[in-house]
């Protein structure tokens, strides 16, 4: 039965969450009738993130990038930054979206003048992911001073993404750092 059958049956959806021991507060319990939390599935969903992280280490890999340097893929991160800011987007957005960069340009070579069409295509497909209401492709398109164009960034996405085999749910520290840090307020 899973646990959505058991909601069904279960009178009381404590019965479902994991036990903790007697001494610890147990942050799922008291956030149970919140509707923004989802409390039954807290537990395994970082249990996944957990067993996931291994497939996403990073390797070095600014050696296999001829035209680009470490101080270039910041003034990129910097750039992604902003953007965020500008769009107010989700942090987990942002985060989102550097580890896509960082784990094309693990696998595939770019070239200098490609890297912010990287940047900026990394933000699209961390919005569709993450966001409630993303930015339309013609934001991107703007803040990239409309040095690419719509069939550039569309192909990209494309490449980025059967690039990393449409693998999307990566853990992300920051949801790793939000999860405990609401745990830890209730100490």
């Amino acid at each position: 039965i899973s646990i959505e059958e058991q909601s069904f049956h279960v009178k009381n959806k404590d019965e479902l969450l994991c036990k903790v021991p007697e001494n610890v507060d147990d942050f799922d319990r008291e956030s149970i009738h919140d509707p923004f939390c989802e409390p039954l599935y807290a537990y395994d969903i970082f249990k996944y993130y957990k067993e996931r992280e291994s497939e996403f280490k990073l390797k070095k890999y600014m050696e296999c990038q001829p035209d680009l340097s470490k101080s270039m893929r910041a003034i990129l991160i910097d750039w992604m930054v902003e953007v965020q800011e500008n769009f107010e987007l989700y942090h987990e957005t942002l985060y989102l979206a550097i580890k896509l960069v960082d784990h094309y340009l693990m696998r595939k070579t770019v070239p200098k003048f490609l890297l912010q069409l990287v940047g900026s295509t990394a933000l699209f497909i961390a919005c569709k992911y993450d966001e409630q209401r993303p930015p339309l492709i013609d934001d991107f398109l703007y803040i990239c001073d409309d040095a690419y164009s719509r069939k550039e960034l569309i192909a990209m996405e494309r490449n980025i993404l059967k690039e990393l085999d449409f693998n999307l749910g990566i853990p992300l520290s920051y949801r790793f750092l939000r999860r405990y840090a609401r745990v830890s307020i209730n100490l």
